[in-house]
């Protein structure tokens, strides 16, 4: 049987030797709730086998969804920052906008401080967990859809900029070429057009 369904077969789990080894702190655990008034119900080796199994899916949730997480954190300080950041700037902008902005700026950083006291306390605990040993996950934020989208367009605008600039490059080219065999020029060894004229004494 291979590791990868090693805890999805239960009669593997009832016979492994190794997990077996926690058959004495159930005990221990039973015996002591036994003795405690009212009695505390007996825990069972399936019980705590289908908890581990269950522990072992959220742990592959949670690796999934914690990048998540701080990724919205990284995306959404990103976006504020900036956003307080134009509305602060006077460029381009008459007095009354100017004035409307910085209101508007003062409530944007109120709410950013709002945030950022609920962000520090979620990434703390990632953090803490983050230390925990045997941790799997990652805390590194990714990239949302929607900024991945932006740049998608952005670079997408980039391309079709660069095509438009070396088509009228090309365009620019092939009017040089037609002038210079009308009025006598040509490219002389370094690539650089020079005046026939003057070697035919046009000039």
């Amino acid at each position: 049987m291979t590791d990868e369904c090693k805890y999805d077969d239960y009669n593997y789990v009832r016979e492994n030797d190794t997990v077996q080894t926690h058959a004495p702190t159930i005990d221990t655990y039973n015996t002591a709730a036994r003795a405690l008034e009212p009695l505390m119900p007996m825990l069972t080796w399936e019980q705590v086998y289908f908890k581990l199994l269950r522990a072992h899916k959220e742990i592959k949730r949670l690796n999934v969804e914690i990048p998540r997480v701080v990724t919205w954190i990284a995306d959404e300080n990103r976006v504020l920052c900036r956003a307080e950041r134009v509305l602060r700037s006077p460029e381009g902008k008459s007095r009354e906008k100017i004035e409307v902005d910085i209101g508007m700026a003062v409530q944007l950083a109120l709410y950013h401080q709002q945030r950022g006291r609920f962000d520090d306390t979620h990434m703390q605990r990632f953090w803490a967990l983050a230390k925990t040993p045997g941790f799997t996950g990652s805390l590194k934020p990714g990239i949302s859809k929607e900024r991945r989208a932006v740049q998608d367009a952005l670079q997408k605008a980039r391309t079709e900029l660069a095509r438009l600039e070396g088509d009228e490059m090309e365009v620019d080219e092939r009017t040089l070429v037609v002038d210079a065999a009308a009025g006598g020029w040509r490219r002389d060894d370094n690539d650089e057009w020079e005046d026939t004229a003057e070697e035919e004494g046009q000039v």
